[in-house]
């Protein structure tokens, strides 16, 4: 048996399915709670707890192929990574919608709740495309060394799919960092303009701000290394395996994190998810 891949496999089980309950009931709260369901900031972040449930849950998947070597009579390569995959890219275009509430909330932009909706549908449409490419085998995902999973570089169409996942990753989260930089420098000329009176932007919408711009950061970091982690990171398999762990680490543990420690700031009752 190799032991690495019983290592790296049972990480990936334990991390991907011990948030799963936690998970579920941060995404229960934001959709039920009355305050929450006030402010549409909130139901965003539902949608991106849910997308990153599914990559949790895959990743879970994942990881018992790799300890055990078994693929689950295909439903590891045919239905948890490509879903997992998918999830992965519908958060990221997500936190882009997520980014433009903030736009409208903090910055008093008129963007009408159409639009909002629209880009959701889109983000929709944008990891459909990604499913159905992953799903179909067009563009199947290999398990690669018994530890991760990547294109299969061999078929054509994946390595269009592959490029289309580089720059579209490359052009949403350089939108969310320009509309982050806007917002950023927008609440910055407000608190100095307005020191020592009420500002317009309200503490909690910081708070919210904060959370979104830190979810940024980490997905950022993470679309990093998986394109580029041949260049930046050393020569290993454990490399591979740092990497894997990491997107299971943010979905599954550093976003549910971050929800509970600004929630406790921003008008919510904490215990309501803990509970």
């Amino acid at each position: 048996m190799d032991t690495t891949a019983i290592i790296a496999g049972s990480a990936f089980t334990f991390l991907g399915f011990f948030p799963v309950p936690l998970c579920i009931r941060i995404i229960w709260v934001l959709l039920t709670d009355v305050d929450c369901r006030k402010n549409q900031c909130y139901f965003l972040m539902a949608q991106v707890e849910i997308f990153d449930l599914i990559v949790c849950l895959g990743e879970g998947v994942f990881g018992i192929t790799v300890a055990t070597t078994h693929r689950l009579f295909g439903f590891t390569e045919y239905v948890a990574v490509p879903m997992a995959a998918a999830a992965w890219m519908i958060m990221l275009s997500t936190n882009l919608v997520l980014a433009t509430n903030r736009l409208r909330v903090v910055c008093r932009l008129s963007i009408s709740n159409s639009v909002v909706r629209t880009l959701m549908a889109i983000s929709f449409l944008f990891g459909l495309f990604f499913l159905v490419s992953y799903a179909s085998r067009f563009s199947p995902l290999l398990i690669e060394d018994g530890l991760t999973f990547f294109y299969d570089m061999s078929l054509p169409y994946a390595q269009l799919v592959e490029k289309c996942e580089v720059y579209s990753s490359l052009v949403i989260l350089s939108a969310t960092l320009l509309v982050y930089g806007y917002v950023v420098g927008h609440v910055i000329f407000q608190r100095t303009i307005y020191a020592g009176v009420t500002s317009s932007v309200h503490t909690d919408e910081i708070k919210l701000l904060l959370q979104s711009v830190l979810i940024f950061l980490s997905c950022a970091l993470l679309e990093l290394f998986w394109n580029f982690g041949d260049v930046l990171l050393p020569a290993s398999r454990w490399s591979n395996v740092a990497v894997n762990a990491a997107f299971i680490l943010h979905s599954g543990w550093v976003n549910p994190l971050l929800c509970l420690i600004c929630n406790r700031y921003a008008g919510i009752d904490s215990v309501n998810i803990t509970l």
